[in-house]
C-alpha cells in the first residue's frame, strides 16, 4: 500500500489532505485482458475524515490537481505495470506548457490522461499540447461522457480523442437496452481513435449484457480498485 501525504493547503483554508492511490482495471470483456488502469484516490483530512472524492476534486484548484497528478505519475511510472495508467485532469490543465513538458519528461510510455471537465475554450495552443502528448505516446480520453452532454459533444471532431468513457449512469439506466448501446457506439465511434469504455459494470447481469460488444469495461464487478 502506498499512502501519499501532502502538506498542501486546499484553496484558502488551513485544511490538509492525505491521498492513498489505488488502481482500477479497464478490461476487454471478451478476454478479461486488462488494457489500462485508472488511478483513483482515497482522500482523508488531517483529522482522518474521508472526503467525498467528487466534491473534493471539484473544489480544488487546477494547480493542486497538477501537483497530485505529478506525484501519481512519479509513483506509478516506477512500478512494473504491464499496461498504461490513466490520471485525471481538467482540460484547462493542458494549456500549461510547463506542465505538459513535465509529463513528457517522465519519458514513460505508460501514461494516459482522462479529461474530467471541459472547462476552457479549445484553441490552437491547447490542440498543440494535446498533439505533443500524443506524439510522445500519451493517450487522451474523454471521461464520464453523458448522452446529450452538449459541451463535451462540442469537442467531437476537434479534439482527437483516443477513447471516450461513458458515464456509469448510462448502464444503470440502460442495462438490457441493446438499441441504446448500439446507438451510442454508432454515434461516438467516429470521434475516438481506439474505442469506447463503459464504466459502472457492478453486477454479473450488466457484465453478461455488455460482453458481446467490442468495447472496454470498468467497474466493481470483476475489478474493484486495488492498492499497489
Amino acid at each position: 500500500m502506498d499512502t501519499l501525504s501532502h502538506q498542501i493547503s486546499i484553496e484558502n483554508n488551513d485544511t490538509y489532505a492525505s491521498f492513498e492511490f489505488l488502481l482500477q482495471p479497464i478490461y476487454k470483456p471478451s478476454s478479461f485482458e486488462i488494457v489500462f488502469y485508472e488511478v483513483l484516490s482515497r482522500v482523508t483530512s488531517e483529522s482522518g475524515e474521508i472526503f467525498n472524492n467528487e466534491s473534493f476534486f471539484t473544489s480544488i484548484s487546477n494547480d493542486f490537481i497538477k501537483k497530485i497528478s505529478v506525484r501519481q505519475i512519479n509513483y506509478f511510472s516506477k512500478m512494473e505495470l504491464d499496461v498504461p495508467f490513466f490520471i485525471n485532469l481538467t482540460l484547462s490543465c493542458l494549456i500549461d506548457d510547463e506542465f505538459i513538458e513535465t509529463i513528457i519528461n517522465f519519458k514513460c510510455w505508460k501514461i494516459g490522461i482522462e479529461i474530467t471537465e471541459i472547462d476552457c475554450p479549445i484553441n490552437d495552443s491547447l490542440l498543440k499540447n494535446i498533439k505533443k502528448l500524443q506524439d510522445n505516446d500519451a493517450v487522451i480520453s474523454l471521461d464520464d461522457y453523458k448522452i446529450n452532454d452538449y459541451l463535451a459533444s462540442s469537442t467531437f471532431g476537434i479534439i482527437p480523442w483516443d477513447y471516450i468513457k461513458i458515464d456509469k449512469e448510462f448502464l444503470f439506466l440502460n442495462t438490457d437496452n441493446s438499441m441504446e448501446v448500439q446507438s451510442v457506439l454508432f454515434t461516438l465511434s467516429p470521434f475516438c481513435n481506439n474505442g469506447i469504455i463503459f464504466e459502472g459494470v457492478e453486477t454479473s447481469y450488466q457484465f453478461d449484457f455488455m460482453k458481446k460488444y467490442d468495447v472496454y469495461l470498468q467497474g466493481f464487478f470483476l475489478f474493484p480498485p486495488e492498492r499497489r
